[in-house]
């Protein structure tokens, strides 16, 4: 196979999630513009009122979805981001005029973000999983070359920029949505697995330790621009580019989970380097594990009927929420006892052993890794975002008992024997299929059983139904 024929192919539209991003570094989180408005409506408030969009969102899901349809709300919210964005350059050259807009315009500007997170949300969740991971790593990339080409433009023109950002952010959306096959459009139904409390609730952990380190982060790099943020992506695409057939979404929580315990033990009460290596492994482990979970939470809204507006405006709201205590948790040992060697070790270990202990919990049954597992790769291992034709339902099971045969070491005739399970055959109809005798084939489902770590046919049918692949659309 070419190098070229690896290549995957991203449609330049959807790369407008990353100019949302470039967005909030520019304006509100971890700005190097010195705005008046930030010491009287800063992060905090901007935070606040977009996670009480989010939620509120969440909540009311059955009326906001399908999102994209309501298109008038859409650009109101984008250029409410716009208005505040000038609102807040204008205010460096009136700065008593902070006063009077500090507040509208952190309000206005964190409900409008979250309209956007949301409907790039509510996109991503219509798309293959291998379709998820590579433009969201792409746009990942793309947005912090945005903020950097931004950090070299004069303030009249990083004003203008600021203030479009969203509207083409915005544009490139609902363009996308346009390219979306009818069937793959978002529709409101009941779900038929349940709500994934476990890795969201993970996400919000990652979350208040990433807060912790928020502040002394966004003072040396910016937090959507960081190289952690940049080697974090690259990797997503290096590995779906060289490594397709190899590569699996969970070397991001492998990744991930030893970078912020790294983080957390490398305090900044050692040294300048320390602090670095600290900030580094902080945003390089927060960038990895929000990917995953992106892609899992994507994967489930199209797999299981999942409202994307529930769950990532839940998700997001929740991990907002965290984010925020994490900083405020930094400041509140900082004011209480300093930046003193104990307090932080204190609070490195103790959440750094939440992380380990909840991260071990989460993949603790193969029936659950199952249920979240991202089928990124197996779908298109021939090397394109696109299926010339849609596989039939047995070519689907049998593409799913491969896939558990490679997870959990099944021997060959162990997978055929799978198979003929799954179809409903029974073990006289399996050893006659096969031309085995009986008792082999009492022994090869003995075996199954015991890999699988189930008891019935229904749990094994419900494993092998949980990674079965869609049609990319």
């Amino acid at each position: 196979m070419t190098l070229n024929a690896k290549l995957p192919k991203i449609p330049a539209a959807f790369l407008g999630l990353g100019l949302y991003r470039a967005w909030i570094e520019i304006v509100y989180v971890g700005t190097w513009i010195p705005f008046p408005t930030l010491a009287l409506a800063g992060q905090d408030l901007f935070d606040a009122a977009m996670v009480v969009a989010l939620l509120v969102c969440a909540l009311l899901h059955r009326i906001v979805s399908p999102l994209f349809r309501k298109r008038a709300l859409l650009w109101f919210s984008a250029t409410m981001v716009s208005v505040g964005s000038l609102a807040n350059f204008a205010c460096l050259a009136w700065p008593h005029a902070a006063a009077f807009v500090a507040l509208p315009s952190a309000v206005l500007c964190g409900i409008g973000i979250a309209l956007l997170i949301l409907i790039w949300s509510e996109l991503y969740a219509c798309l293959s999983p291998y379709q998820v991971a590579v433009y969201y790593a792409a746009s990942i990339l793309f947005g912090a070359a945005v903020i950097i080409l931004c950090r070299g433009l004069i303030t009249t023109y990083l004003c203008f920029a600021a203030a479009i950002l969203p509207l083409i952010s915005m544009a490139c959306a609902l363009i996308n949505f346009k390219h979306i096959p009818p069937e793959s459009l978002p529709v409101t139904r009941k779900p038929s697995a349940p709500f994934p409390w476990t890795p969201i609730a993970l996400m919000s952990l990652y979350a208040f330790a990433y807060g912790l380190r928020e502040n002394e982060l966004t003072s040396v790099m910016g937090p959507m621009s960081s190289f952690g943020v940049i080697a974090a992506s690259s990797i997503v695409l290096i590995g779906i580019i060289g490594f397709r057939d190899r590569f699996d979404l969970d070397v991001m929580q492998r990744i991930a989970l030893p970078a912020m315990v790294c983080s957390l033990i490398f305090v900044s009460a050692y040294n300048y380097v320390g602090v670095i290596f600290a900030n580094l492994c902080a945003s390089l482990s927060y960038t990895a594990f929000s990917i995953f979970i992106f892609c899992i939470l994507c994967n489930l809204s199209r797999r299981f009927g999942f409202s994307a507006i529930m769950l990532f405006g839940l998700e997001r709201g929740i991990r907002a929420v965290f984010s925020l205590l994490g900083r405020l948790a930094d400041n509140a040992v900082v004011t209480l006892y300093g930046h003193s060697i104990l307090s932080d070790l204190i609070v490195a270990a103790t959440i750094a052993a939440l992380i380990i202990a909840f991260a071990l919990i989460l993949w603790k049954t193969p029936r659950r890794r199952d249920l979240w597992h991202v089928p990124a790769f197996e779908e298109d291992a021939a090397g394109n975002n696109d299926r010339l034709g849609a596989p039939s339902a047995e070519e689907k099971l049998a593409i799913s008992c491969a896939i558990v045969r490679k997870r959990y070491d099944l021997t060959p005739r162990e997978e055929d024997v799978l198979l003929l399970l799954v179809q409903g055959e029974s073990i006289a109809e399996v050893a006659q299929t096969l031309v085995i005798a009986k008792g082999t084939a009492k022994v090869h489902v003995r075996h199954i059983y015991e890999k699988l770590g189930v008891h019935t046919r229904d749990e094994l049918k419900t494993i092998v139904e949980t990674i079965q692949i869609r049609d990319t659309p």
